[in-house]
């Protein structure tokens, strides 16, 4: 609805200017051409005289014979039009450009597609350069029609499809704070988004120094903790490697490529020597990061290629190879994003919206393959000409398919529409019913294949095929472009831009919580979790607490006065627990972060229904667990009391035996 509402406002719009061009410029799209008259010829059609100072060598041109010429009755007081002298010169009185402004329909037309600023400079030039109604175009007449077409694409196509973007993302936003078919108060949207900011907390591994002093010195010589500058090192490196690979360039001196040689050899030699350090300093854990994979494969491969360039003697091929291991290194760029932390953030939000993404793109599929099959069966016999060729045409599904994602980028879609209205010369007009001998009058309807002469797309596949060669299509290429260009362009990809914003939107920071609450989290779980199995001991619980600082955690709250609030507090209690009694990184976090929230929102605070989608991404975590952290707290606390009585019961039995063999001693002689 709210997408109608903008077409609404788009129609008003477009009536406007589409009024307004038709008052001041029907019929005058149109002139002589150029290649059919002389030059003397032209300027007369031009700037044309009263019949009474037409020379007689100016009479002489015109062909008062012609039918299509009416100087016969012209009067001497007469001017005649540029396009009756055209007439009378023989010449041909066309079109400046496709589109016109001869009624309201075509004008919205020509309105439609300038809006997605295709050719739209053209357009404005012919307005430039017309001169009023059957009147030659002069070129830059009227440049104050400049102002029209600037004013229109201001409103019509910035403004319109901003509101097109901003009705998507609202409804990408409304569909997000929808509780059911209830909006969410304030305070459930705070939650609901704090909650989906806590979805994206990932256990990391602990990295130990070890105890061999080889491995240890490495260690120490590569981590951060210990040596920031190292990190700086090769971030400085790589930066230095690609400018040196940007600086290649066409007919580069030998002593430039010489001194790139040696740059480049150095720096991959310091790579390699990086990832011999981590290896040696992290042992197997370097294989546990998979940044730390990418890295060595990208090393792997700079030593393979300077190892095949060296041992190969063709020179094409080693150019080939040297082309590659730029390429190669060239990856290493990609580091940049783990070693500098402004740049995480935008690619782990690339990486968080592809899953969203992919639905959005399998409709495009979809619509590119409807779009694409009809586009086959409607244009697909259509004879090439002009910008429907070889390359951009509707013969196979695979051909429209990629000529639908140009279209879809707004690359050239008006001049492919045209190109399909256009006249073919020797055409058949029923493609299906033509038999190969031209001068047929009579139409098989119900044509036959004939294996001497088949049909085909071009006749040097197939030797004595009937080519096809179908006329122009019909008022369909309308319906068919302007549909496809405003679902496709105006709805569709937008929704990509809305899906992309709200990922950012969502990376930033939770309502309640900031990236730094979570960076702490993980930090301290991977001390209880060094393997990164997003699983930790139940008893390990209040150890971890007790470490992790506010506003999750109650790092220096815990005392012995509030050493209850473990098995008081119900977020707490309710940690599910599985049956290896652990408990996972996501329901900790997720609970920790409802716990606060409480604490923030008060009496506002509101769950969310079941049947929210970020309810239903949170319950996938708890699959196989059974039990929750006060269900084990409540089993324990009965084993240590049942251990208490048996253990006050036996006591009791042993004083009443001692008691026994005291009176026993006491009364024997």
């Amino acid at each position: 609805p709210a997408v109608a509402d903008v077409g609404v406002v788009m129609v008003l719009l477009f009536l406007v200017f589409s009024v307004f061009g038709v008052t001041f410029l029907k019929g005058t799209f149109y002139k002589c051409l150029e290649s059919s008259l002389t030059p003397e010829e032209l300027n007369l059609v031009t700037y044309p005289k009263l019949v009474g100072q037409l020379t007689s060598a100016e009479l002489s041109w015109l062909d008062v014979d012609s039918p299509n010429c009416g100087a016969n009755t012209w009067e001497v007081g007469k001017t005649p039009t540029s396009r009756e002298l055209c007439s009378c010169l023989n010449g041909d009185w066309v079109e400046t450009i496709p589109q016109n402004f001869n009624n309201v329909l075509s004008g919205f037309a020509l309105l439609f597609e300038i809006s997605t600023t295709e050719s739209w400079v053209s357009v404005m030039y012919a307005a430039i350069d017309q001169r009023g109604t059957d009147t030659q175009p002069v070129r830059d007449t009227n440049r104050a029609w400049a102002l029209f077409f600037v004013v229109f694409l201001s409103l019509g196509a910035f403004f319109i499809l901003e509101l097109f973007v901003g009705v998507i993302i609202e409804n990408f936003s409304r569909l997000r704070d929808t509780k059911g078919l209830v909006l969410m108060t304030d305070a459930q949207r705070q939650w609901a988004s704090t909650q989906q900011f806590i979805m994206r907390i990932k256990p990391e591994v602990l990295l130990r120094r070890p105890e061999r002093k080889l491995r240890a010195i490495c260690y120490d010589f590569i981590m951060p903790g210990s040596n920031p500058w190292f990190d700086r090192f090769i971030v400085a490196v790589i930066i230095a490697n690609s400018i040196g690979i940007a600086t290649i360039s066409f007919g580069d001196s030998d002593e430039k490529s010489i001194v790139l040689g040696i740059l480049n050899l150095l720096f991959s030699s310091i790579f390699v020597v990086e990832s011999v350090l981590k290896i040696t300093a992290l042992g197997k854990g370097y294989f546990r990061s998979r940044w730390n994979i990418f890295d060595f494969v990208v090393v792997c491969g700079l030593v393979a290629g300077f190892i095949l360039k060296i041992s190969i003697n063709d020179q094409r091929l080693a150019g080939s190879i040297s082309s590659l291991i730029s390429l190669i290194r060239m990856g290493r760029l990609i580091r940049l994003i783990r070693l500098v932390k402004q740049l995480r953030a935008p690619f782990n939000t690339m990486v968080s919206v592809l899953p969203g993404m992919v639905n959005i793109i399998s409709l495009l599929l979809l619509l590119f393959f409807v779009y694409a099959v009809c586009g086959v069966q409607l244009y697909g016999t259509i004879a090439l000409q002009g910008e429907l060729n070889e390359q951009a045409n509707f013969r196979s599904v695979g051909n429209a398919m990629l000529l639908l994602l140009r279209f879809s980028t707004g690359e050239g879609w008006m001049s492919v529409m045209y190109a399909l209205l256009e006249e073919r010369e020797d055409c058949c007009e029923d493609i299906w019913c033509c038999k190969r001998d031209p001068s047929l009058d009579m139409c098989d309807s119900n044509p036959k294949y004939e294996e001497a002469s088949p049909w085909c797309i071009d006749e040097d596949d197939y030797p004595n095929c009937s080519e096809v060669n179908g006329c122009s299509a019909g008022a369909s290429v309308f319906v068919y472009f302007y549909s496809f260009t405003m679902i496709v362009s105006f709805v569709i990809l937008n929704m990509l831009v809305a899906a992309v914003l709200q990922a950012f939107e969502a990376s930033d920071e939770g309502e309640l919580l900031d990236p730094a609450d979570l960076e702490h989290f993980v930090s301290v779980w991977s001390e209880f979790d060094p393997d990164a199995t997003w699983f930790i001991n139940a008893s390990d619980v209040q150890s971890f607490l007790s470490r992790l600082r506010p506003p999750l955690g109650m790092a220096g709250q815990f005392n012995a006065e509030k050493g209850g609030i473990y098995t008081k507090d119900p977020c707490l209690l309710g940690i599910a627990v599985n049956g290896k009694k652990q408990v996972n990184i996501v329901n900790v976090a997720t609970l920790l972060a409802k716990r606060h929230a409480k604490e923030e929102l008060g009496e506002q605070f509101g769950e969310l229904s079941d049947d929210h989608p970020i309810q239903h991404r949170a319950t996938r975590h708890l699959a196989g667990m059974s039990s929750t952290l006060g269900d084990v707290y409540t089993k324990e606390a009965g084993v240590i009391l049942r251990a208490v009585v048996r253990w006050k019961r036996r006591r009791r039995r042993m004083a009443i035996q001692m008691e026994d063999g005291l009176g026993h001693n006491t009364t024997s002689p």
